[in-house]
Parts: C-alpha cells; sequence; structure tokens
C-alpha cells in the first residue's frame, strides 16, 4: 500500500501547512496531540469489550445515533470515533457513549496501538468513512466489523484508481447494510455482498416527531396564519426568502428562518436585509404580532420547529450541498432547496415523488410558492412524503436483528 501511505502522509503535511489559516484544520493536528497516550491513560478506567462506533462527522453521527441509543438501551456499553472537527466538537460530550474521542491518523502504527488500546468487541462504520490501516487491523484481530447506512454511486476514470483499495476494505466487514437498490448492485459488480437496509435516520427523525413538544411563542406568533419554515439558511437563501415575502402571495403568511450562522453579525445582516422587520426569537415574548418574521437566534430548535410549518425552505443547496431534509418529511411539510442536492439520496426521492421542489433561482421559487398553495397539489405532496418514510423506516431494527449474534 505505499500510494496509499503516502497520501495519509501528504494528508498530515497539507493539515500542517494549512492550519495556521484554517480553524478546522488546526482543531484537528490539536484534537490528536498525543492522542493515543491520553486514550491509554483513560481507557484504563473504562469498560471492557465496548461497542466502537465511528462516524466522519455529525451528519454521519446522526445515521448511528439510533444504532447507539438502541443498543445503549440494551446495556452495551459505546464509545464513539470522529475523523472532523465539527462533529468532534458538537458531540464530545454526548452522555450515551463511554468515550468519544479523534481518530487517529491511519498509519500502521497507529492503527496497532489503538487497537491494543480500545480492544472493542465490534465495530460499526457509519456510511463510507472508511481508512484501510484501521479496518485491516481490527480485521485481523477477528473483532466483527459492520458498515451501516452506506450508499455507493458510479466513481469517475480518475476516482476509480481507488476501487480497488476499496474492495478490499468493503471485504473486511461482516455485514453491509445499504441504503438504495443502486448501492446494492453497484456493490455486487464488485463481488460484494450487501443488504437494503434502509437509512437510520428516518428512525431517527420520526423519534424527534413522537416526542416533540409545543415551544414557548411559537403558536402566538404563527396566529392561526400559515407558517413558511426556512432552516439553516445562508446569506442567499435569505435574499430569495426576502423576495418572496414582500409579493401579495406571501399574504397570510408567517416566516421562520433558522440561519445556519447565528452569529451576531450574520443576525444583524438579516435584519437590515429583511429592514429590520423581523422578531429575534429571544425577544418574542415582547411582541408576538406586530411581525410577520421571526429569526431563531439559538441552536437545537430547528427540528421541533417543524412541527409548526405548513412549507418548508431547506438551505444550503445554492452552496456545498442542502441542510437535513428528513427533520421536515417527519412531518409531512413539502419543501423547496437549491440546485446542489443531488448527492443526498433522500432529497433526490422526495424530487422525484414532487414532494419537495429543486429551485434554481427566484422566479422558480416563487413558481413552486404558487404551486404548492394549490390544495390539491399540497396534499398529494403531503402524501409522497408520509409514504416515502413509512416505506424507509424500520432500518434500526432490521440491522440490529441481522447483527445480534455478533453482541
Amino acid at each position: 500500500m505505499p500510494l496509499y501511505n503516502l497520501s495519509i502522509f501528504l494528508l498530515n503535511v497539507i493539515f500542517n501547512v494549512v492550519s495556521p489559516f484554517n480553524p478546522k484544520a488546526k482543531k484537528w493536528l490539536e484534537g490528536r496531540k498525543g492522542l493515543l497516550t491520553s486514550l491509554k491513560h483513560d481507557f484504563k478506567s473504562l469498560p471492557n469489550n465496548c461497542i466502537w462506533f465511528h462516524c466522519a462527522s455529525l451528519g454521519e453521527f446522526e445515521q448511528g445515533r439510533p444504532l447507539i441509543e438502541s443498543l445503549e438501551a440494551q446495556g452495551h456499553k459505546i464509545i464513539l470515533s470522529f475523523y472532523s472537527p465539527s462533529g468532534y466538537e458538537i458531540r464530545k460530550n454526548y452522555d450515551k457513549v463511554e468515550k468519544v474521542f479523534y481518530l487517529p491518523l491511519d498509519t500502521k502504527k497507529n492503527a496497532k496501538k489503538l487497537l491494543d488500546i480500545i480492544q472493542p468487541k465490534a465495530l460499526f462504520v457509519v456510511k463510507n468513512d472508511l481508512w484501510y490501516q484501521i479496518l485491516k487491523e481490527t480485521h485481523s484481530r477477528s473483532i466483527p466489523m459492520f458498515l451501516v447506512s452506506a450508499t455507493f454511486k458510479k466513481r469517475t476514470s480518475f476516482s476509480k484508481l481507488y476501487e480497488g483499495l476499496q474492495s478490499k476494505m468493503l471485504h473486511f466487514f461482516k455485514h453491509i447494510f445499504v441504503q438504495d437498490q443502486s448501492s446494492q448492485d453497484l456493490l455486487k459488480q464488485m463481488d460484494i455482498d450487501a443488504q437494503i437496509a434502509g437509512d437510520t435516520r428516518v428512525d431517527r427523525v420520526l423519534e424527534i416527531k413522537n416526542h416533540v413538544t409545543d415551544i414557548k411563542g411559537i403558536t402566538k406568533f404563527v396566529d392561526e396564519k400559515k407558517c413558511f419554515l426556512a432552516g439553516s439558511t445562508w446569506a442567499t437563501d435569505e435574499a430569495l426568502l426576502f423576495k418572496l415575502i414582500n409579493t401579495k402571495h406571501f399574504d397570510g403568511w408567517k416566516l421562520i428562518i433558522a440561519p445556519h450562522d447565528i452569529s451576531e453579525n450574520h443576525l444583524d445582516g438579516i435584519a437590515r436585509k429583511f429592514q429590520n422587520k423581523i422578531i429575534k426569537y429571544s425577544s418574542i415574548e415582547r411582541s408576538h404580532n406586530k411581525f410577520n418574521v421571526l429569526v431563531i437566534d439559538n441552536i437545537g430548535m430547528l427540528s421541533s420547529l417543524y412541527k409548526y410549518a405548513d412549507l418548508a425552505y431547506i438551505g444550503g443547496g445554492f452552496g456545498a450541498g442542502i441542510h437535513n431534509t428528513l427533520e421536515p418529511a417527519a412531518f409531512g411539510v413539502p419543501m423547496f432547496f437549491g440546485p446542489k442536492y443531488k448527492k443526498f439520496i433522500e432529497a433526490v426521492k422526495l424530487v422525484e415523488r414532487k414532494g419537495a421542489y429543486a429551485i434554481k433561482d427566484y422566479q422558480s421559487l416563487e413558481s413552486a410558492f404558487l404551486e404548492m398553495k394549490d390544495q390539491e397539489t399540497y396534499s398529494k405532496a403531503h402524501k409522497e412524503i408520509v409514504n416515502y418514510l413509512d416505506q424507509n423506516k424500520g432500518a434500526t431494527d432490521f440491522i440490529l436483528n441481522e447483527i445480534r449474534s455478533y453482541l
């Protein structure tokens, strides 16, 4: 594996070079300083034979979370590793596991030291964060490994260089659980068996929906009007929304914006963009009905807010990619989002079913909004979303039943 080992070495060099200018790279390096020594000390006081979950970042964690919490409820002890700071920093105090830690740089030496320290009884890798040396070492110790909520797509000619190595890594797993038929078919071409289990995040969002309670002040703000909820928005998204609310089409509607960035500078920018005709959630008790736009200036409320929504706008589709579409889907809420959605299988399926609309500019947003105001169109969209989730729920129980004998 000379080429792979060289790529890992270069990865470390790149992070060291860019870390003075890149906060994420800096955290990536800082989180791994003295990591194995620290883990050796910490694991002396932790239970033996924990089940190890590995997630690249926060999105993968949300996919693995239903499995983690189901196993923890059964009495299993769990440890959790992250590759990215964006996952580790948010979930480093997660109370359902014994320990949260960074995955060390994937060298042969580090893999051996890590497995000597943590000695798991099983490893779950969520989605597709595959690291050869760590997987090889885990496999060599006869520790059962499971890949869950995985998706696979056809590769370009350049990335086909990775297929041989990927095939070796996939053969290490006892079971591979994919989200869809196309992923299963692609692996079959590589002579790899996989089972279609669906997406465990569907179970997670349905669980959230079933436990949602009223949020203080929101009912009074909506005031029996229609509610358009915009989640995880960026500046481009907010500019489109401002145009929409200033048309006659928005009469009788209230807008709730939960921006991706809740820094003071960004919130001030939203206020200026909306000509200060907004109320922040932190001030909602002072005025419910004077404004038609509510800005959520906290983190953690969004998934529950969809309870109040008639329509949703999902941010990020004009940037790196859209944010969570399953959260509004759990409540059967039709939605709109920008053009960069095709790497998210659930978004693709919802668009195909006309439960979601992909937009490319303001005109397409306005057109989609008007179309969805038609009651028959709206009802069909709502029904398609509910049916999609109903057809894709149950992945958590399916996976646990399949691997029960290994635990």
